[in-house]
């Protein structure tokens, strides 16, 4: 990997000494799930889907999101003009200016002053604490904190989040923008998180390395990190430390952002109604604690791998997009693979070339705007597929694959701000794991794709609500059935296993193994007070019931929050 990082930061330098960049872009975090749902909400509500932002890959580009919003005021003002208005009610125009307050470092418009005087120039503007606008310089300075309490039943333990933080992003001459947050959290969570961190998988979701803190509780420091620029034009470049997610459901089957950070270089190709990304990574194989150590990592050198993932979005009419994903994981003993360096190849096909045994992941997506304010999406992974076996029906154990089928529509029944969405996610045994156990889509013991890994069926429903009042309230309710091991016995649900332990070559079924019935219901009631910063109530119903009656669980759970600058880790799994 050494000399693939050499290789980047000499292109970095090269194109910098150049003086050719022509731009540069920073992105709105995946973990703001509001300021996320704004962005979606507005697309669905224009009548054709977005040009400047595909939304089957996140983290959004900031400056996408400004001129997304230029545009929709544009056609409002047409609207007007032609005497059929859209957007009309006053509500849009409020969420319209949170996302360009949002937005600072790419509008103007958004650079509503706060009156608090008292500090300046503390908060001048609303989005930002600190706000440096020179020409040929900005930098936005932000504070992140995120303080929580929480009781769960049958657990004498307080639970609680404690996080203390920075943002800080800029653009630097029009050409180069960077983007950085450092976090310091203490937590204790649900006795379910518990489990998973410490028992099932010694990873803390959503996180990398962490270690014990007093009775069950986890300390661990995060921080992300990316410069940005064009090298020529409609072509981005983003080097850092961080996490994507392709796809526009709430879960993902090809990448999401369950796992921790990891190190990426992402080109960004926008050509007509194309968007074109790829992401080669570096992610960390699974491992081991240390015996009797009561931190939950292993000490030492971690095994790394790497992966190579390309995704083509094509807007193929004004409410049709189709989508092709196709990514690669590999390990070498000598570093990275330099023939997946190739930009626009089909892995597959090196992978058969050089005599591999690499894991590849082909899949396809959609996003169909059939009706107004409302679309239906979807995913189709295929890891891989036997045509005979399935014309035969027998159960073939290759026959790795998994879909997933939404729907989502805003402002229901009329009611401005009632938001739904209703999603299915079903992934066959085996899906996901590989012959050995370094090359699974994994990273740092944790799922790359669905947090459940294989081998299970999921429906998820969310509805939205916002009121005139700076309230929003959101409840997500999971219904799942999974299917995992017996004792020593492979059936298909855990990644982590190589698929050459399996059960048996036919006959593999879903759901097959320990069969549990999963239900998560998450209700979070939100005050925002100011620009990305909310008081949170919430409330968490979780039941597991299992063929294995040592599995099953109750809870409720009650907590209390501050929020500012960082959106909520909601454990649904």
């Amino acid at each position: 990997m050494t000399y693939l990082r050499n290789l980047i930061f000499l292109l970095i330098l090269t194109l910098i000494a150049t003086n050719t960049l022509f731009g540069q872009h920073n992105y709105v975090p995946l973990d703001r799930a509001y300021t996320n749902h704004l962005i979606d909400r507005l697309e669905m509500k224009s009548d054709t889907l977005s040009e400047q932002i595909h939304t089957s890959h996140r983290p959004y580009s900031r400056k996408s999101v400004a001129g997304m919003i230029d545009k929709i005021e544009n056609d409002i003002m047409a609207s007007y003009e032609s005497g059929s208005i859209i957007f009309s009610d006053p509500q849009d125009r409020v969420q319209r200016y949170y996302l360009l307050k949002d937005n600072l470092d790419w509008t103007d418009k958004g650079k509503l002053f706060s009156n608090f005087k008292k500090f300046k120039p503390l908060y001048k503007y609303k989005g930002s604490l600190l706000l440096v606008d020179k020409k040929d310089f900005v930098l936005s300075i932000n504070p992140i904190l995120n303080f929580e309490v929480a009781k769960e039943t049958d657990n004498d333990d307080l639970l609680f989040k404690n996080t203390r933080g920075l943002e800080l992003r800029g653009i630097i001459s029009d050409k180069l923008a960077f983007h950085t947050t450092i976090t310091e959290n203490q937590a204790r969570h649900p006795k379910y998180v518990q489990n998973y961190i410490f028992n099932s998988y010694l990873s803390l979701p959503f996180q990398n390395r962490f270690a014990a803190f007093r009775d069950n509780g986890v300390d661990y420091f995060n921080a992300t990190g990316y410069i940005s620029f064009q090298p020529i034009k409609n072509i981005d470049l983003t080097f850092g430390h961080d996490k994507h997610f392709f796809g526009n459901g709430y879960r993902s089957l090809f990448l999401s952002d369950f796992s921790g950070n990891y190190p990426f270089l992402k080109i960004n190709t926008k050509l007509w109604k194309f968007e074109y990304t790829n992401l080669f990574t570096e992610f960390i194989s699974q491992f081991k604690g240390n015996e009797g150590n009561v931190y939950g990592y292993a000490d030492g050198e971690r095994i790394r791998k790497y992966s190579a993932m390309h995704h083509l979005s094509l807007n193929i009419t004004r409410k049709l997009n189709i989508g092709i994903f196709e990514s690669i994981i590999f390990s070498r003993g000598n570093g990275y693979e330099i023939n997946y360096l190739n930009p626009i190849i089909f892995y597959r096909s090196i992978e058969n070339q050089i005599g591999g045994t690499d894991n590849v992941l082909l899949g396809f997506d959609f996003k169909w705007k059939a009706f107004k304010n409302s679309l239906f999406y979807g995913q189709l992974l295929l890891d891989e597929w036997r045509f005979s076996a399935i014309i035969e029906n027998n159960g073939d154990w290759r026959n790795k694959n998994g879909f997933q089928l939404g729907f989502k529509t805003v402002d229901l029944l009329g009611v401005h701000s009632l938001d739904v969405q209703l999603e299915y996610n079903q992934v066959r045994p085996y899906t996901y794991s590989h012959s050995d156990t370094i090359s699974n889509f994994t990273h740092y013991n944790q799922p790359l794709a669905h947090p459940l890994g294989a081998n299970f069926r999921e429906l998820v429903g969310i509805v939205n609500y916002q009121t005139r009042f700076k309230v929003n309230a959101s409840l997500k309710t999971m219904v799942a059935q999974i299917g995992t091991d017996i004792g020593d016995l492979n059936y298909g649900n855990n990644l982590f296993l190589g698929y050459n332990t399996r059960f048996q070559d036919f006959n593999n079924d879903l759901l097959q193994g320990n069969k549990n019935d999963l239900f998560l219901s998450n209700l979070v009631v939100s005050y925002n007070f100011w620009h990305n910063m909310f008081f949170d109530l919430s409330y968490t119903f979780r039941e597991n019931l299992s063929d294995d009656n040592s599995l099953d669980y109750k809870s409720h759970t009650f907590s209390a929050g501050l929020r500012v600058n960082i959106g909520r880790s909601d454990y649904l799994f």
